[in-house]
C-alpha cells in the first residue's frame, strides 16, 4: 500500500507542476524587442529615444545601438533639450532607484509611463515612458 501511495503522490506533484509550464513560457524573459518595436513604431521625426539602467547595456551592444545613453539626470536633461518628444526605456525599477538616485527622480517627475512589457523575471518589465511636458503641452 505505501508503494502504491508513493507513486500516486509522485505522479499528483508531476501533474501539478505541469500546470506551471504555460506560465513559465507565456512571455519572454524580459521583452526588450517588444518596447523597442513599440517605441519605434510611436516615435516620429524629431523625436528622441533615450535609455537608462540596467537596459543600457541590453539595448546599446544588441537591440538598438542607436539609442541615446543617459547615466545620470545631467545627461538625460541634455538629451531633452529642444526634442518634439521624448521616450525613455529602462528596466528594474528597484534597481534604478537604488544605483542612480537623481536618474530615478527625474524619471518619476518629468515622464510618464505609456506601456509596460512584462515578463517572467520578478519586477523586470521593460518600462516606456513619454516626457510629461510635451504631453501636457508645454514648452521648454
Amino acid at each position: 500500500w505505501a508503494v502504491k501511495a508513493g507513486y500516486a503522490l509522485a505522479t499528483l506533484t508531476i501533474l501539478a507542476s505541469l500546470t506551471t509550464v504555460p506560465r513559465a513560457y507565456a512571455l519572454p524573459k524580459q521583452d526588450f524587442t517588444g518596447a523597442r518595436d513599440f517605441v519605434e513604431s510611436q516615435a516620429g521625426p524629431g523625436d528622441k529615444i533615450v535609455v537608462v539602467g540596467l537596459a543600457v547595456h541590453v539595448y546599446s551592444k544588441y537591440y538598438a545601438p542607436e539609442w541615446a545613453v543617459a547615466n545620470n539626470a545631467q545627461e538625460l536633461a541634455s538629451l531633452r533639450q529642444n526634442r518634439a518628444r521624448v521616450f525613455l526605456v529602462y528596466t528594474l525599477p528597484i534597481e534604478l532607484k537604488a544605483a542612480h538616485p537623481d536618474l530615478w527622480r527625474s524619471v518619476q517627475d518629468e515622464f510618464e509611463t505609456v506601456k509596460v512589457f512584462p515578463g517572467t523575471l520578478g519586477g523586470g518589465e521593460v518600462y516606456v515612458s513619454r516626457d510629461r511636458q510635451v504631453q501636457a503641452g508645454i514648452a521648454r
